[in-house]
């Protein structure tokens, strides 16, 4: 029993680390105009591919933690 409280004690913690990691954001959250909306900066782009990877890891991971639980 007690290996497995720490199997989900680490996937609970990865899954943390990736999401705060993700959701560090440096610069403001402002709403751009509608003709600069298309054009975003390679920065902008790799933000939210990183922000959508930790969206989905947390996802993916959820079941992997409840099994364990249940099991």
């Amino acid at each position: 029993m007690k290996e497995a409280s720490n199997r989900i004690d680490v996937l609970f913690a990865i899954v943390l680390l990736v999401v705060l990691a993700a959701c560090e954001n440096k610069a403001t959250n402002v709403v751009k105009p509608a003709a600069t909306a298309e054009s975003s900066s390679a920065e902008d782009l790799a933000r939210r591919t990183i922000e959508r990877r930790a969206v989905e890891a947390v996802i993916w991971g959820m079941p992997a933690v409840n099994y364990d639980l249940i099991y």
